[in-house]
């Protein structure tokens, strides 16, 4: 008798990451289905952002603001002087907006502002009549960049310094890590090569090595 085929067993396959999951539905059906790309950023940008899309139209001109959102297209023009500028659509958890980003701050932010990148910009509001208000862009940061490691390291643990190493390039990304060495009061920004994705299981094994009191995610202010 043939082996029915549901007594074969099904090989175990990796949980999908969120992330990729959205872009999945993105791609297959226009719109995201088991959430929103900004949800895990929701909390930054409540802290960060200064106006959401919804409340642009209602600002004087020339407000500064800082805005925040997933990158949904960027349109590249070139001004008479030959240099590179975009026209980007941002959509945060309230609506979408457009970015004007003149030459030397798309110069600045062009690997930055790519489909389905998260980014803030702090910028300038710009409104003409029967138009919905703009931002004038005067730079643009990575939205994951707006947060911050901090590592407390207290007297008897620099033995533990070579594992701290170990796990941050386990898990490399663009949130810079700060090493607070409690025995003399010294705060040292580690080098770049040392910057991270904040996943789950690197915090865990850090709050591990050093005490879940030593171990502290915050969010940056950024300038207007």
């Amino acid at each position: 008798m043939p082996q029915s085929p549901l007594a074969t067993p099904l090989p175990e396959l990796p949980e999908v990451d969120p992330a990729q999951l959205l872009a999945w539905e993105k791609e297959a059906l226009g719109l995201y289905l088991s959430g929103h790309p900004l949800a895990a950023q929701a909390e930054v940008l409540r802290q960060v952002a200064t106006a959401e899309s919804s409340e642009l139209n209602e600002l004087p001109e020339g407000t500064a603001v800082v805005v925040g959102g997933l990158v949904t297209a960027v349109k590249r023009i070139t001004t008479k002087r030959g240099d590179p500028m975009a026209f980007v659509t941002l959509e945060d958890l309230t609506g979408t907006l457009e970015a004007v980003v003149f030459p030397r701050t798309f110069a600045a932010a062009r690997t930055l502002l790519t489909p389905d990148g998260l980014v803030l910009v702090r910028g300038r509001v710009a409104r003409r009549e029967e138009e919905a208000a703009k931002v004038l862009a005067d730079e643009v940061w990575p939205l994951t960049g707006a947060k911050e490691l901090y590592l407390k390291l207290e007297p008897g643990q620099k033995t533990a310094l070579g594992a701290i190493e170990r796990e941050l390039k386990r898990a490399p990304g663009e949130t810079p890590v700060f090493l607070f060495y409690a025995g003399d009061k010294r705060l040292v920004r580690l080098h770049e090569e040392f910057n991270v994705a904040l996943e789950e299981g690197l915090l865990a094994r850090l709050k591990e090595l050093l005490g879940p009191e030593n171990v502290a995610v915050k969010v940056k202010k950024l300038p207007l």
